[in-house]
């Protein structure tokens, strides 16, 4: 594709549609240089070009850490929603957390309240307030498992607290959070299934709740490990790890985000990057948590490179995150890039080794919320290769 639009380019080179094209694939290949460079000015195309210009250029120099040409890209927009988001993320790394939650408040407060007959909250004090904590992010995932942090504090402050979440994680948020009224989207509300149960008086979601505790206060809050699966499932995957490990450390690993080819290829491992892990087969069984992965692709990992990474039968980590979280603290640890299965490791208190881009252009991730974790990362004009190394050095 870049050979393609290459060629395109030498044929038509007034032509900004084939330039940003071409800017957008050496974006997700990490030449970021090469695409901020590409990038012509939104004075000088068609206006329905602008906002991918402005987008890509943000997104190359965040990459980079070119703080500043970062938020000069973002000028031409008004400051809301995800212009701000964006502007949290340039704060945050660089150096200034605390306008850093001011400016993540204001993007997720001022959303879409879920429930329009519900007052949104504005950031005042909770006492005597029945509150609803809604998702932002209705599809759930890794950031939402992470904004759920904020729930045992939201506990010990509202008179009646409401949690809205999905099925897949219905289950485990009502074990891990049981003073509160956990519910499912788009099922019928407990106060209206139980006229007992008083009607919320306040609404917001979990990552604006966060961020105006987190404002206060000018640091993360840290998690001690917030979701917590049945002690059932977590005794059962402990038992089937033991049955199926040689005495030694059991760590799962995860190496890719399921949006693995585009703008969050960068936070993704291959399999290749994977292999001089067997030098650690002395110290370690290695069991898959990567949702995608198959048997054929596991075989040949082993036969490449003498890597063994053993399965997990009947674990659906799409579809079923009560066991994932069984899981991830049944192991003695995670590996993985930042995705939803490292996130829930997170979450859930095992203990994490995390291989992340040094600067991120999204995933309020990169912030110090977990004690349990440890982050390793990689310039953008790098490989995997040394933070692979680093993490052999502290095992060998």
């Amino acid at each position: 594709a870049r050979e393609i639009l290459r060629s395109l380019i030498d044929q038509y080179p007034t032509n900004s549609s084939i330039a940003l094209e071409l800017a957008e694939i050496l974006l997700w290949d990490e030449s970021l240089d090469e695409a901020i460079q590409l990038l012509p000015n939104i004075q000088d195309v068609d206006p329905k070009l602008a906002s991918k210009i402005i987008e890509l250029r943000f997104q190359a120099n965040c990459g980079i850490g070119h703080w500043s040409q970062a938020l000069d890209a973002l000028s031409p927009l008004a400051p809301q929603g995800r212009t701000l988001y964006q502007k949290a993320m340039v704060s945050f790394q660089s150096g200034h957390s605390k306008q850093g939650f001011k400016e993540t408040f204001l993007a997720y407060s001022t959303a879409f309240p879920r429930y329009s007959e519900i007052t949104p909250w504005k950031g005042k004090s909770l006492k005597g307030e029945n509150l609803l904590l809604t998702m932002h992010d209705t599809n759930g995932g890794g950031d939402e498992l992470n904004f759920a942090l904020c729930i045992p504090l939201a506990m010990e402050h509202a008179t009646h607290l409401y949690v809205e979440t999905e099925p897949r994680t219905f289950e485990l948020y009502k074990n891990s959070f049981p003073k509160a009224h956990v519910f499912c989207m788009g099922q019928n509300e407990p106060w209206v299934q139980d006229p007992a149960l008083p009607t919320p008086t306040i609404q917001t979601n979990t990552r604006a709740f966060t961020a105006a505790i987190c404002f206060g206060t000018g640091r993360a809050l840290q998690s001690q490990g917030h979701l917590k699966p049945s002690d059932t499932l977590r005794s059962h995957w402990s038992n089937y790890l033991s049955q199926h490990s040689n005495e030694k450390k059991k760590i799962g690993l995860s190496w890719r985000s399921y949006h693995c080819v585009g703008p969050t290829s960068r936070e993704s491992l291959s399999t290749t990057d994977l292999e001089p892990l067997q030098m650690l087969q002395d110290k370690f069984d290695f069991f898959n948590l990567q949702y995608d992965a198959s048997n054929e692709e596991l075989e040949e990992i082993q036969h490449r490179s003498g890597l063994t990474i053993k399965p997990l039968p009947d674990l659906d980590q799409m579809k079923d995150l009560h066991n994932l979280a069984a899981v991830c603290a049944a192991l003695d640890g995670v590996w993985g890039c930042m995705n939803t299965n490292t996130a829930m490791a997170c979450a859930a208190g095992s203990h994490v080794v995390e291989f992340a881009p040094e600067f991120m252009t999204q995933c309020m991730g990169i912030l110090d919320w977990y004690p349990n974790r440890i982050r390793l990362v990689r310039p953008w004009n790098q490989s995997w290769q040394q933070p692979i190394q680093r993490l052999i050095e502290m095992h060998q």
